[in-house]
């Protein structure tokens, strides 16, 4: 659904995770999440960075920086 973001590891590399955002029908924004400070390989980074910008979790990055770029979408 137009808005939703799925959070997956990336192929890229093994510190970074993909977010694939619906911004409208059709059209899927990736955002590639550098994970810092792992406790190990298969876990999530304790610090996701964005384009300069720190995120404590998974949940803060989806309110902080998905969150506000659906509302200007919807506007």
């Amino acid at each position: 659904m137009v808005g939703e973001a799925l959070i997956r590891p990336s192929s890229k590399t093994a510190d970074s995770l993909a977010v694939h955002w619906m911004v409208r029908p059709g059209i899927i924004k990736v955002v590639e999440v550098l994970e810092k400070d792992k406790d190990n390989d298969a876990s999530i980074g304790n610090i996701l960075e964005v384009k300069n910008e720190i995120y404590n979790s998974i949940d803060e990055l989806l309110a902080r920086y998905i969150s506000p770029r659906n509302e200007r979408i919807e506007e």
